[in-house]
């Protein structure tokens, strides 16, 4: 083999035979280090990659729940509100409703009263008008009698 100018000292019987210079054997040394490391290397920053991806997510998964948990909040706030005020305007319907069933209530009491006041009042003029009547039948009788008895003198 050639030395091509290496140092003599380089160049031994057990490095020739296997072909190989010493600052080959220590290269292919390197490379084989430097592939491992290479690898080594690679595979944590896939790892960071993976878990960088992972906390990204886990982050805009975070603040999407947050948006949309403050937006049912917000929207179970305006719902609440509107039933809060609907519920006022039926309780103030109810209340105008009740005031109104008492009034006609007290006018169905009064109007009862009335008809029964004026049944009493019927009934008392249906006896009045029979003492007339009568009264009448009694003048028409006396009446006939003194016509009967005009009419015997003359």
């Amino acid at each position: 083999m050639s030395n091509k100018g290496l140092p003599p000292e380089y160049f031994t019987e057990d490095h020739e035979s296997d072909g190989m210079f010493p600052e080959r054997r220590r290269h292919a040394k390197k490379s084989s280090a430097s592939k491992i490391f290479a690898w080594l290397l690679t595979a944590v920053f896939w790892a960071a990659l993976v878990y960088g991806g992972h906390w990204y997510m886990d982050a805009r998964l975070r603040q999407h729940q947050a948006s949309l948990q403050e937006y049912v909040d917000s929207a179970l706030r305006d719902v609440q509100e509107t039933n809060a005020l609907n519920v006022q305007s039926l309780e103030g319907k109810l209340q105008s409703l009740a005031a109104e069933m008492r009034d006609i209530t007290d006018a169905l009491e009064q109007a009862d009263e009335t008809i029964s006041t004026s049944n009493t009042a019927r009934a008392a003029l249906n006896v009045k008008i029979e003492e007339l009547n009568q009264q009448l039948e009694d003048l028409r009788q006396s009446l006939d009698n003194l016509k009967e008895l005009n009419n015997g003198k003359k």
